[in-house]
């Protein structure tokens, strides 16, 4: 039996056309807000204007691009969730760019918590969300989204730290009772993985390097550690790469080169595109050591997911850009037969100069075979 989840939703609907260089395609942009239950919490919600204000509830957004022109046949409908330190953003020019090409009807975004436009449970310290509280929120959404509002999703995809949330939400489907999953559940047909993060039972051996270059002050490291900057007791630690660092970091190929298609620094700003990324989500990622610099921490181990939770026929893909500096080849191998279970199982590599870590928005056209 499903949980039975509460909504309170606003809509926030505009009209664009995109130019390109042989079609025009009109398309439709709107915000959806869905108010959730913080994971261990079951109180019913009631509302004060926009405001949730029964204990436990928090607001997440999902952004929804959909053609104006609906009635093509056979596109999908694609969820995708954002990566370490995004937010919703990050997909925008690959919605466009799937309903551009008659790929995708509807396109939807999610910012995760404490990302973009989404809050964060009042009684929970931002420092302390972690990726079970992404995946609750993920799952929250995509029940009511197709329980109640009667959508239909057929592709899901997540970027970074977001496939790791889409690995989670599957494992804990597989091994439920009775058992189910992204297909039984939801009607979610296919997934595809991007240069996502690894669960604990694949090897992740620049982890820990990339963990230290992120708390430790320079030169070892880029100081991107903050901890309760403002003096809010609800905040603490987190990791924000400022706009020039998150280019630098998410755009720049194997040779540590900027590619020509990055944002520039103020587009970042002006998109909203970076965020910063909690504590404990980001040790759920690579199991920081409390032993780094600059000071002792608290560390949060890996998180575990199943081998073969997407065995045959269950569709997956697991996506490589051949310029990713976060991911190797033979990570995304290792994941890619870990989770459909058969050892010969390969990640599909992307070749081009300008595939790299943040090819969702600088090079989307690239995605497209794959959906």
């Amino acid at each position: 039996m499903k949980k039975k989840y509460y909504l309170f939703k606003a809509t926030a609907l505009l009209l664009f056309t995109c130019n390109f260089a042989n079609s025009a395609v009109a398309y439709t942009k709107e915000k959806l807000t869905y108010y959730i239950n913080q994971s261990g919490f079951q109180s019913v919600p009631t509302t004060d204007g926009d405001h949730v204000v029964a204990t436990g509830w928090y607001k997440v957004n999902v952004t929804h691009y959909q053609a104006s022109d609906t009635s093509s046949r056979g596109a999908e409908s694609i969820f995708f969730v954002h990566g370490f330190g995004d937010t919703s953003a990050l997909f925008e020019p690959t919605a466009i760019a799937l309903i551009e090409s008659q790929k995708a009807r509807d396109v939807y975004a999610i910012d995760l918590p404490g990302h973009g436009a989404s809050t964060w449970p009042a009684l929970l310290i931002y420092e302390n969300i972690d990726v079970n509280e992404y995946v609750n929120a993920l799952a929250q959404v995509l029940t009511t989204m197709i329980d109640v509002e009667k959508r239909k999703i057929s592709i899901i995809s997540g970027h970074s730290i977001g496939g790791l949330v889409v690995q989670r939400l599957q494992n804990s489907l597989v091994n439920n009772n009775p058992k189910s999953s992204l297909k039984l559940s939801y009607g979610i047909d296919k997934t595809v993985l991007i240069a996502c993060d690894l669960p604990a039972e694949v090897p992740f051996w620049s982890g820990q390097m990339y963990a230290q270059f992120l708390i430790a002050t320079p030169p070892q490291g880029g100081g991107f550690l903050e901890d309760n900057p403002a003096g809010n007791p609800m905040i603490r630690k987190f990791i924000f790469t400022p706009p020039q660092d998150y280019v630098n970091l998410k755009f720049s190929n194997t040779s540590f080169q900027l590619v020509p298609s990055a944002p520039s620094a103020s587009d970042v700003f002006n998109l909203g595109l970076n965020s910063r990324e909690p504590y404990f989500a980001a040790a759920n990622i690579s199991g920081i050591d409390p032993a780094l610099p600059p000071t002792p921490m608290t560390s949060a181990s890996r998180l575990s997911v199943g081998k073969g939770i997407w065995a045959a026929p269950a569709k997956l893909t697991v996506l490589r850009p051949s310029e990713d500096t976060f991911f190797t080849q033979s990570d995304m191998d290792s994941l890619a037969a870990h989770l459909t279970g058969d050892a010969m199982a390969k990640a599909k590599t992307i070749v081009d100069p300008e595939a790299v870590h943040g090819i969702p928005f600088s090079k989307p056209q690239l995605l497209l075979p794959w959906f």
